[in-house]
């Protein structure tokens, strides 16, 4: 997937949704850690809904 495939499908998330994609991105970091991608959806889910996606991932008692 390009860099502007991924740009594009984030925009179109809306906020829950990156909430659940910022906890499976976190995850997949635990296990692999430094990939480009990752690194670049992170990045990109956090540009589109705030900090506060971060801030509800490690609060949530719900993990993935």
């Amino acid at each position: 997937m390009s860099d502007a495939d991924l740009s594009a499908n984030i925009k179109t998330l809306d906020l829950e949704s990156c909430d659940t994609l910022m906890k499976y991105l976190n995850r997949f970091m635990e296990t692999t850690p430094g990939l480009p991608a990752l690194l670049k959806a992170h990045a990109l889910v956090v540009a589109k809904a705030g900090l506060s996606t971060i801030v509800k991932t490690y609060a949530e008692r719900k993990t993935v």
